[in-house]
């Protein structure tokens, strides 16, 4: 995840690519936390939002947003992050400075510690089943208190209902981890080596990116063993950050002009989120069934970066 900072800088030396949206919006801007920067990175059935943001005094935190309401999610000693949502994972900095993976449920923060070090949940599924990673062991699956760890040298994103993780893996490629068994998904013909999982659903469809022999980061859909290149807005990077049972993926590219556009793939079309929004850059993290649509954008008339929902 870029700082904040970065992110914002990035956004604000963008120019706007002239691309209208085909569809209508209700927008949702979910502020901050009172500080410059938020974003929302997942969205559940009942359109609870899960984001983090900086409060005023500069910190980072964790927040659930619902019908309005913001609660702050708390912290471990230090700044909290987002990672996944059904229940809430993602990770804290201790006292210590340690980072470590957590779940909060029920107004409660718990510390997983999964590997003993520096650790990051990143997804969680109905089940209760919790994926991430520490950069000394790899990737790990914690259910109940125990930890499978999934491969060394991986990053697992994402889990479904069935158990399926997706993440990328030590030879750069995206990998698919069912039943004990680790599969390499491979890349886009003619591409370099590189490919990375993002996003998982029900019917085993798989999002991410992939590295061109061009040296362009395409937006990738893996289904039924194929790889799919999903198009860009023009410009040389794009990501699938998501993609819900009804194959509507969402994520980000580049323009022309290099300015980073929340996008929304659907029904074989590419439809550039920015309009909507109003703004001059964002990403799009996260999609549910009823297609409602969260991320962050670069909020123009305060010039901060700040938490979306499009419905």
């Amino acid at each position: 995840m870029k700082p904040f900072g970065v992110m914002l800088i990035a956004f604000m030396l963008a120019d706007v690519a002239l691309v209208n949206a085909q569809r209508q919006f209700r927008v949702h801007d979910l502020g901050t936390l009172g500080g410059i920067a938020g974003r929302a990175v997942a969205i559940n059935e009942r359109s609870q939002v899960l984001g983090e943001s900086q409060d005023e005094d500069g910190s980072v935190h964790a927040f659930l947003w619902e019908d309005g309401r913001t609660v702050n999610l708390g912290s471990l000693g230090g700044n909290t992050y987002a990672g996944g949502l059904n229940q809430v994972v993602g990770w804290s900095v201790t006292p210590s400075g340690a980072t470590h993976a957590f779940l909060w449920e029920n107004g409660k923060m718990t510390d997983l510690d999964p590997t003993g070090g520096n650790s990051y949940a990143t997804g969680i599924n109905n089940r209760g089943q919790v994926v991430g990673y520490s950069f000394t062991d790899g990737s790990f699956l914690w259910e109940e208190g125990e930890v499978t760890h999934l491969g060394a040298r991986t990053l697992a994103y994402g889990i479904n209902e069935r158990g399926q993780v997706i993440g990328w893996g030590g030879n750069s490629h995206a990998f698919l981890w069912e039943r004990g068994a680790m599969g390499d998904l491979g890349t886009l013909a003619g591409a370099y080596k590189y490919s990375g999982a993002r996003g998982i659903n029900e019917r085993g469809q798989i999002v991410g990116s992939a590295l061109t022999g061009t040296g362009i980061y395409q937006p990738c859909l893996w289904e039924n063993g194929k790889i799919a290149d999903l198009g860009t807005l023009g410009g040389t990077y794009g990501e699938a950050r998501n993609v819900n049972n009804r194959s509507q993926i969402v994520g980000f590219s580049q323009t022309i002009y290099g300015a980073t556009h929340p996008v929304l793939w659907e029904n074989g079309q590419l439809i550039d989120l920015a309009v909507a929004l109003g703004t001059l850059g964002g990403v799009a993290e996260d999609i549910n069934e009823r297609g409602q649509i969260v991320g962050y954008y670069y909020h123009v008339a305060s010039g901060t970066l700040h938490a979306f929902l499009l419905e």
